[in-house]
């Protein structure tokens, strides 16, 4: 992720609430909602380490966050499903190999 420092600032940077988990897809949010874009470039390739130094699980507080803040998305461009529930997003993250544990 690339943003100018002014964008950042305006936007509210990451969210506290949000330490672990979707602190990127709330910052995203935020800067959609001052009417600007956020743009992903599927040519770009980097490695994200993600859960290294964690345990790969996402709080159910977390996603309560997420939905009393955005409510439930009709659609994310930047995700390959769309997963309508819990039950599905974790049939989606198993069939990618993500190692993700939602509990």
């Amino acid at each position: 992720m690339a943003t100018r420092r002014s964008v950042f600032q305006k936007a509210g940077g990451f969210s506290l609430a949000l330490p672990v988990n979707f602190n990127d897809v709330d910052f995203s949010n935020k800067v959609r909602s001052l009417g600007l874009r956020v743009l992903w470039l599927a040519d770009v390739r980097a490695r994200h380490f993600e859960s290294m130094t964690r345990k790969a699980e996402v709080k159910q507080e977390e996603l309560d966050t997420m939905l009393e803040r955005w409510g439930r998305p009709k659609r994310d461009p930047f995700m390959p499903f769309e997963a309508r529930n819990r039950e599905q997003l974790i049939l989606a993250l198993e069939a990618s190999s993500a190692p993700a544990n939602l509990t």
